[in-house]
């Protein structure tokens, strides 16, 4: 694991210093970690994760198939395209490109002499952006 964490620091050109900062943990644990004097922890793995949402995860963990997940989802495409009639891919590729709605309304189903303070407050706990391109990025709120 640690060659591949070294890896994934040399992929995006970080210094140990720089890959430490990006991850948001102290230096000395990634020097520690690329010297082989320590293992890393499941707290650093996780904030791995976190800065770097197009790391495939059982890549690092593992070493199991591509190190990013969009390299990896265009060897399935590749494979999968190999199989697929070309009609069955045109199909797939007119439901993705559906649009969403441009509006959707929430109504409460509180009744209307209840007042607003009864309403439990709700917290956000995560937010996931999906992007086109089949990738994502998480944003934990407070976790910097």
């Amino acid at each position: 694991m640690i060659n591949r964490l070294r890896q994934i620091a040399s992929h995006y050109s970080l210094s140990p210093a720089a890959f430490a900062d990006q991850v948001g943990v102290s230096r000395p644990v990634i020097s520690h970690i690329f010297s082989e004097r320590n293992k890393p922890s499941l707290e650093v793995i996780q904030k791995i994760g976190l800065a770097f949402p197009e790391l495939d995860l059982t890549w690092l963990l593992y070493g199991d198939g591509q190190m990013l997940k969009t390299m990896a989802k265009e060897v399935e495409r590749s494979d999968a395209k190999a199989q697929v009639p070309e009609k069955q891919i045109q199909e797939e590729i007119s439901v993705e490109e559906k649009p969403l709605p441009e509006k959707t309304t929430i109504q409460s189903k509180a009744p209307e002499n209840q007042a607003l303070v009864d309403i439990p407050q709700k917290r956000v706990v995560k937010i996931v952006f999906f992007y086109a391109d089949n990738t994502f990025q998480e944003f934990v709120p407070g976790s910097n």
